[in-house]
């Protein structure tokens, strides 16, 4: 009976439990973005072995809990929070960015910071917005990039608009978690992307030695190259990937093998001490 019991309340708490943090996350939103934060994770070119940019990775600690980014970007869509909460990260982003670049903390000419942006945000206002922000956070839109993860909405005409409105301010504009979508490589030259992002599952099958995964991400890197698009692999995680990317001719790549994704003075700390 006790067993029953116990079982009939972890089903409740599971079923509770999007509701719960929906009401968290309007909380949180109402307290000034209380528990929100920004990780960031560095980004390498394999060429020239160094890094040139960032990525801003949104984290929330929720009752003493940090609740993973899989958990709650979903229901924020869901509950139509993700503009709201997405503007603030964009404007946290290149508040950043421009401090790191105004008082050249790492020593280069230009770091980049790229921003997740969910298709829900894309809307006809989204430009204005990004746009106002550079303007306040007195950020150059070199230095920022926009990525927008493949999705079968990426295809719609309107979305695609709004990324040559996005592009022609001035920032780049990359595709994230490239291949596992419903995009072809063929329809990379209608779409104003800068960067094409390989999904990790590609990356993950060169250590496992799949040739198809091989295969894949060199066409990838070659179509990505003759439309004037750069290639950055996701997820990487040892030498022998980084050497396989950098034999295929990718660009860039950002995975657990040069750091996590890392809190603002750790990162700062990595940065000093380069790759």
């Amino acid at each position: 009976m006790n067993n029953a019991i116990q079982q009939s309340n972890v089903i409740r708490f599971n079923l509770d439990r999007p509701h719960e943090l929906e009401r968290g996350l309007r909380q949180a939103i109402a307290n000034n973005f209380d528990g929100f934060s920004l990780h960031y994770q560095p980004q390498i070119n394999l060429q020239i072995k160094s890094i040139i940019g960032a990525e801003a990775l949104l984290r929330w600690s929720y009752k003493n809990e940090s609740i993973p980014p899989s958990e709650f970007i979903p229901i924020a869509e869901n509950a139509g929070l993700i503009v709201e909460l997405g503007n603030w990260v964009l404007r946290e982003a290149c508040k950043r960015a421009f401090h790191w670049n105004a008082t050249n903390l790492f020593n280069q000419l230009a770091f980049k910071i790229s921003v997740n942006v969910s298709v829900l945000q894309l809307t006809d206002h989204f430009p204005k917005y990004v746009s106002e922000t550079l303007l306040e956070t007195r950020l150059s839109p070199d230095f920022l990039n926009i990525e927008v993860t493949e999705s079968l909405q990426i295809s719609n005409q309107q979305i695609i608009g709004i990324l040559h409105i996005l592009k022609s301010l001035g920032v780049s504009l990359s595709i994230d978690d490239f291949g596992t979508g419903f995009s072809c490589l063929s329809m990379l030259k209608n779409m104003p992307f800068d960067v094409i992002k390989i999904d990790k599952s590609f990356v993950d099958g060169l250590d496992q030695g799949c040739e198809s995964s091989l295969s894949l991400i060199e066409a990838i890197v070659y179509l990505s190259r003759k439309h004037g698009m750069s290639t950055l692999a996701e997820g990487v995680e040892s030498q022998n990937q980084c050497e396989m990317l950098t034999a295929t001719g990718c660009d860039a790549v950002q995975g657990y093998y040069f750091s996590r994704a890392l809190p603002v003075d750790e990162f700062e700390r990595f940065m000093n001490t380069g790759v």
